[in-house]
């Protein structure tokens, strides 16, 4: 989900393949897997929300963060003058993520009309703001660095919403844990983009952030995952001493 940076990472390896650097083809693979993974991210949790017609089991807040960080990143993009390629993959990332919390509040049962005003002005501004970048094409890298930061930040603070409602349901029922492995499989082929293109210390270090914020939300994804076999073992030894009691 950190694409924007990403991006720019395959940009450099599409230039440098004519090399026949098998180093880069590795990075080159491993750069198109994490595209992917990041492109079907939601579609598992569309899925679960269609089958059960309930939202109960994702945190809505976890939602509207992680699409603020899309539109973030995608005015990243556009800031820092990537590729129109890569710029209308940030907006198909963006616009799938604003679907998914539009697909959610479809299928809730309370505030609805509340909720649907708040998020129309919410992503009416963000889709405002990164069409007006698009038509004046607004460049600044140093300020495309920043809000890179600000996306990360929102990417790592988002998961918090959907490790307490895990926690207070004491449950991950209607929450697709297909969606997070999504999400670890295509954060570690980032990593492993970055690292298979340069072992350079220099290289590294300035990758330093994306790679430890990588190392930071895969474990809380990871936690996440762990909570629902956790709550699902719990589940079944409660089932299991009911059935021993009333027999």
């Amino acid at each position: 989900m950190i694409y924007y940076s990403f991006y720019s990472i395959i940009t450099e390896l599409s230039n440098t393949m004519l090399e026949d650097n098998s180093i880069s083809v590795a990075s080159f693979a491993f750069g198109i897997l994490s595209i992917c993974f990041y492109s079907v991210v939601y579609y598992p949790q569309f899925y679960v929300i269609y089958k059960t017609e309930k939202t109960d089991g994702i945190s809505f807040w976890m939602l509207l963060m992680w699409g603020q960080a899309d539109f973030i990143s995608l005015v990243g993009t556009i800031l820092l003058n990537l590729e129109l390629t890569l710029i209308v993959i940030g907006w198909y990332h963006a616009l799938v993520g604003l679907l998914m919390t539009v697909y959610t509040l479809l299928y809730e049962k309370d505030n609805k009309l509340t909720k649907y005003s708040a998020v129309a002005i919410y992503y009416v501004v963000n889709v405002s703001v990164c069409v007006y970048l698009n038509v004046t094409m607004v460049y600044n890298f140093e300020a495309g660095s920043t809000v890179g930061w600000v996306s990360s930040v929102l990417y790592i603070i988002g998961r918090l919403p959907q490790l307490y409602l895990n926690y207070k349901r004491n449950s991950t029922e209607g929450l697709s844990i297909l969606m997070y492995v999504f999400t670890i499989l295509g954060n570690m082929c980032y990593l492993l983009a970055t690292i298979t293109f340069s072992l350079d210390a220099e290289y590294i270090i300035l990758n330093l952030p994306w790679i430890i914020m990588i190392i930071v939300t895969v474990t809380m994804d990871l936690v996440v995952i762990s909570q629902a076999f956790y709550y699902k073992g719990t589940r079944l030894i409660d089932v299991s001493d009911l059935e021993n009691t009333t027999g």
